[in-house]
């Protein structure tokens, strides 16, 4: 059994986006392969409200509002 190998798949073209705006969506698709080709399961551990992630695609997603303090999330 091997360790999956992780990447970036960003759903627009260019790096991966740096910060979010309030109002405006946030997207970033991570990419994962496993060596002996067992299926991936993605899991947000923690993060803002609102902010979710596709166990299957990788796809987290997040619309920031102003209703929350401005903070420095991981991703």
């Amino acid at each position: 059994t091997s360790a999956p190998v992780f990447g970036t798949a960003s759903p627009q073209p260019g790096p991966p986006p740096g910060s979010a705006r309030a109002g405006s969506p946030y997207a970033y698709r991570s990419l994962a392969t496993d060596a002996d080709g067992d299926a991936i399961t993605y899991f947000l551990d923690s993060g803002p409200a609102g902010m979710e992630m596709d166990a299957s695609s990788g796809l987290l997603t997040w619309t920031p509002s102003l209703d929350h303090p401005v903070t420095t999330v991981p991703v």
